[in-house]
């Protein structure tokens, strides 16, 4: 039983199951107001098939008195409206409505989307006019024969009510929620809507997430009836929010995006402005520090010439004559071996060699000493590059400060070896060590300061391969190690 609003008056509504009769009389009309009262019966809120009639008075069940008897009704799967009308005070009236349909499924006479609020004017719109947009923020598929909605499609964030208006069913309560695929409630509403009517449902407790989900209004009646065909399933899809989709949302981000990229071009800018004047300042101390090198190159190749015409001239004031001119031979090969290497910063570890065995023979002859030359047999001589004349200036401090007086038994060694990706150049001689006259000697050799000047710029050129010096020294001879660090692929 529900109640059901004729303009200002409620009538009472029944549904009927079965195929049961519906008897109605009105004990407020007697003999001496009958003339005054008029009903009718309209079915299916349509076709009226009693036009208005004066009741007739009857007294059964057990009534003292008489009172008015409408009629008695019988109409399957109809819906039937009897009114019954004061013709004098239209204020006092009466009614009832009898269901008798098997047939309640609810049938949408209207949907309202309920937007947002983006901005003024805009809190809500009804879906045809939606429609009519290029991108419209909601929308709604209509059968296009029964005009019933199939689907209700919308963007994340932009609606905030569903309200749906169902065709008038006076006798039918409704039960309407949302659920997802997998049938979990996202909310419910029961009876009658909020306002106390049957058809008029508003929809607030929606899903925010992006999905696939199901209006489901179903009839709440009791009873041995199958819902299945009476059931009303509206799809939902809730579309992710998409901001370059929407028109509104590209203008608002596109002073920010503008600006964003005009701060990137200039960081950008600042950051290959700074790189180069880095690597123009890099060239240019690189550049300021092979100068260096090759100023250091130029001084010892004077200081080694000198050394060599030294000696010459005491083979000649010995007047070893032999020994000058072999010696002056020796020179004259070295000094072409020299200067052909001597615009180059890199030479081959081959002609480095070389070199060093020619300045060996040659102080050979004075001093008459031995040397020996090892070399690493896993180790390219040819494809291996090392500065050039590095070894030289060490050398020739173990002749002149270690072996020179020693005369037949001093012994100056030169090992060349690998150690992982290591280059490791060592010179070894059987000297008396650094003795505190020796050392203010070594401190005073020039050769000696401008090669520990050269290993210095080197680092500062070649700085992911250090060259690394080491000097020991006693009693029993010195060792001077070089090791050029990752020298070695």
């Amino acid at each position: 039983m529900a109640s059901v609003k004729s303009f200002s008056k409620a009538y009472t509504a029944f549904r009927i199951s079965n195929n049961s009769d519906a008897t109605v009389i009105s004990l407020g009309i007697t003999k001496n107001n009958v003339d005054d009262y008029r009903y009718h019966v309209v079915v299916n809120d349509s076709v009226e098939v009693v036009h208005w009639t004066k009741p007739q008075l009857e007294k059964l069940y057990g009534a003292k008195k008489l009172y008015g008897f409408i009629g008695k009704f019988n109409y399957p799967g109809k819906q039937v409206l009897v009114e019954v009308v004061n013709t004098k005070n239209y204020q006092i009236r009466d009614g009832v409505i009898f269901d008798w349909r098997r047939i309640v499924k609810p049938v949408t006479a209207n949907l309202i989307i309920h937007g947002a609020i983006r901005s003024a004017g805009d809190t809500s719109r009804i879906i045809p006019d939606s429609i009519k947009e290029k991108n419209p923020p909601y929308e709604a598929k209509h059968d296009p024969i029964t005009n019933e909605i199939t689907e209700i499609k919308y963007t994340e964030g932009n609606v905030s009510a569903i309200q749906l208006i169902l065709k008038d069913h006076p006798t039918i309560e409704y039960n309407v929620s949302i659920v997802n695929t997998d049938d979990n409630e996202y909310g419910f509403w029961g009876g009658t809507d909020e306002n106390g009517f049957q058809s008029n449902f508003i929809l607030r407790s929606l899903p925010t997430l992006p999905g696939t989900y199901k209006i489901i209004i179903r009839p709440r009646i009791g009873g041995n009836i199958d819902l299945t065909n009476q059931t009303l399933v509206i799809p939902v899809v809730i579309l992710p929010r998409h901001l370059l989709n929407e028109k509104a949302s590209l203008k608002q981000m596109l002073p920010y995006v503008v600006a964003a990229l005009l701060i990137i071009g200039l960081l950008f800018w600042l950051y290959r402005r700074n790189t180069n004047i880095k690597l123009v300042s890099s060239a240019q101390a690189k550049q300021n520090t092979a100068l260096k090198l090759r100023s250091i190159r130029a001084q010892l190749n004077p200081h080694f010439m000198f050394n060599a015409l030294t000696s010459i001239q005491n083979l000649v004031n010995k007047k070893d004559m032999e020994g000058a001119n072999h010696y002056l031979s020796r020179f004259a090969d070295l000094t072409r071996k020299v200067l052909n290497t001597g615009d180059r910063d890199l030479i081959s570890l081959e002609d480095e060699i070389k070199i060093l065995d020619d300045y060996l023979q040659m102080e050979q002859l004075r001093f008459n000493f031995q040397y020996d030359i090892k070399i690493d047999n896993e180790i390219n001589q040819a494809n291996t590059e090392v500065p050039a004349m590095l070894l030289q200036p060490f050398v020739e401090n173990a002749v002149k400060h270690g072996v020179a007086n020693l005369r037949e038994k001093g012994m100056v060694k030169v090992e060349i070896s690998k150690t992982d990706n290591n280059l490791l150049l060592t010179i070894n001689d059987n000297g008396s060590g650094f003795q505190k006259k020796t050392q203010e000697t070594l401190n005073n050799s020039f050769g000696l300061k401008l090669s520990e000047e050269r290993i210095q710029l080197l680092n500062e050129i070649y700085k992911d391969h250090p060259v690394k010096l080491s000097v020991q020294s006693d009693t029993t001879g010195t060792t001077v190690t070089i090791t050029l660090s990752n020298w070695i692929s």
